[in-house]
């Protein structure tokens, strides 16, 4: 059996490296932001009126119980408004309740 005194030089050892650098592309920027509302006639008067941007499209997706509506910031960035209703349930199966991993439009 190996004893704690050998198993801490082995790891000082070991970890006395260099740190591995990995080489990833700077961030320019951000292409669009996604936003929860619950309300969406006031977010649509906040980013459209007060804000001025232009909305381009509105979806309704009832059977995710979801409207997405999204804003023209500039002709590379936009912002999404993400309003959860309550899904139709009768059109959709259990396996498609997850919106994405860890958000479940049940609730």
């Amino acid at each position: 059996m190996i004893g704690l005194g050998v198993l801490a030089v082995l790891f000082a050892v070991i970890g006395a490296g260099k740190p591995v650098v990995t080489r990833r592309p700077p961030i320019v920027g951000i292409a669009h932001i996604g936003l929860k509302t619950d309300n969406l006639a006031v977010a649509r008067k906040f980013y459209g009126d007060t804000l001025g941007f232009q909305e381009m499209l509105t979806e309704d997706k009832p059977t995710r119980g979801l409207t997405l509506t999204y804003f023209k910031v500039n002709d590379h960035q936009y912002i999404e408004l993400i309003s959860i209703g309550r899904p139709s349930h009768s059109q959709r199966s259990q396996e498609d309740a997850t919106l994405a991993p860890g958000v479940n439009v049940n609730g």
